[in-house]
């Protein structure tokens, strides 16, 4: 459906190029270290399995891909991971990492403000809406709507829009704030906050008549930074969560605006109706 697509646009805030890791005489690829996440509760280890970019925040016991984190040695800072008998040594000094923290959902509420997502979502909607009213209208017993007709079902449906845009961007939000640390939220919110990166989410959103991109040139650039690298590693799990979290939040939403749809053509075939003839 075309307006729950519009919604999954934002993922390319975090869309992940593939990285290439050793792989040992069977061709399998170990983990990577791409980061430490510091926190109250101690450290979380940001790991990357190369070639099918799986990728997590795991502590001590935890699996990713089959691999256990089995231990962390903090007197030489050395990771041990196991899987299917092999064992793997990771040192936090010969791995590019940096130290993160928790964000919060201030932090992703800012990032959103600054990419200006509330007007975004409403030109898209705005966009797809026509031919979403058309399809129902259609469903409904009219197949060719008058401009009349279309204008004021688009009116009837506008309440219900916003709702699906707030909704949709505090789940957003919510799921930003859990994947992304403080530091990758506000390295992003400093690119997006750019004319550079304005014009990235007009490309991506369709803005001026182009089609959207999922990965235009400027955001391919911002990757390539050391900031952009930590944002790449979350994109697994931004993914699934994203997945997961949409489409309850929006199909209830939608089934509404169908309804109000199917109510307004009910009523408009029953004022068409030619009147019954006295007996």
């Amino acid at each position: 459906m075309k307006t729950i697509r519009l919604l999954l646009l934002l993922l390319a805030l975090g869309a992940f190029p593939g990285l290439m890791g050793a792989a040992d005489a069977t061709g399998e690829k170990a983990p990577e270290l791409r980061g430490v996440l510091a926190d109250g509760s101690g450290r979380h280890f940001g790991l990357l399995i190369p070639g099918n970019e799986q990728a997590a925040w795991v502590t001590v016991g935890q699996t990713l891909g089959g691999w256990k984190l089995k231990e962390y040695r903090a007197t030489d800072e050395t990771l041990i991971l196991t899987k299917d008998g092999r064992e793997e040594v990771l040192h936090l000094a010969e791995s590019t990492v940096g130290e993160y923290h928790k964000a919060t959902v201030t932090d992703a509420e800012a990032l959103l403000k600054v990419a200006g997502l509330d007007r975004r979502f409403a030109e898209a909607f705005g966009r797809g809406l026509d031919g979403l009213a058309r399809q129902w209208l259609a469903k409904n017993g009219i197949a060719s709507p008058t401009s009349e007709q279309m204008m004021a079902v688009k009116k009837l449906l506008s309440d219900q829009v916003q709702v699906l845009a707030g909704q949709s961007q505090a789940g957003m939000a919510g799921v930003l704030s859990e994947v992304y640390t403080k530091e990758d939220l506000k390295a992003q919110n400093d690119f997006y906050g750019t004319a550079t990166g304005q014009l990235t989410l007009d490309k991506m959103f369709g803005v001026g008549g182009q089609s959207g991109q999922p990965e235009p040139d400027e955001l391919k650039a911002f990757y390539a930074t050391p900031a952009g690298q930590s944002v790449h590693l979350k994109q697994p799990q931004l993914q699934a969560k994203m997945g997961l979290m949409m489409p309850p939040l929006v199909r209830p939403i939608i089934e509404s605006m169908q309804k109000t749809v199917a109510d307004f053509a009910k009523q408009q075939v029953v004022a068409q109706a030619p009147a019954k003839p006295a007996p």
